[in-house]
């Protein structure tokens, strides 16, 4: 993965992180990463539990992102899916969903994400939980905040994303 411009870095300092009611016992864990990285965490204000949408989650995190207050999200549910949805559908957001290191590098290489979303669990076709290791989301948590963009014809595209409507 070679960058074309590294002078052109979104160094992450305050990230907000919030999930459903499916990722509540995961933050700790996205915390002691962004930590380990040296990047503050933000806790929205939210309604907890069974009863927190994903919808209501990221739009209540999105505030502290368009006021400036956080550099970046990263949403936790079940598969990380209606997190990503409802993230990009917020003014400037690219929010990459992301089950592997890799992913999360290319979602900042690439697009210069400034949100990540991650599947922590649900019951797969025959009924069995299925879980995301703890490590492994430390893993890429660490890839999403440490990949800077890398700008060039990148920039482009990212513009014309920022510009759908």
């Amino acid at each position: 993965m070679e960058l074309q411009n590294k002078e052109n870095q979104n160094q992450f300092k305050k990230i907000a992180v919030a999930c459903d009611h499916r990722g509540e016992d995961y933050i700790k864990f996205v915390k002691k990463a962004l930590d380990e990285q040296g990047i503050e965490t933000i806790l929205p204000d939210y309604a907890k539990g069974a009863d927190n949408d994903y919808p209501d989650v990221v739009k209540e995190t999105n505030k502290l992102l368009q006021n400036g207050e956080v550099d970046g999200m990263i949403l936790l549910c079940g598969t990380g899916v209606g997190m990503m949805i409802a993230a990009n559908k917020c003014k400037n957001v690219r929010c990459v969903l992301a089950s592997d290191e890799d992913v999360a590098a290319f979602g900042r290489i690439h697009e210069d994400c400034n949100a990540l979303a991650m599947g922590v669990g649900y019951k797969d076709e025959e009924g069995r939980e299925v879980h995301l290791c703890k490590r492994k989301l430390q893993r890429i948590v660490k890839a999403f905040v440490t990949t800077p963009f890398a700008g060039g014809r990148h920039l482009r595209r990212v513009e014309k994303l920022n510009n759908i409507k």
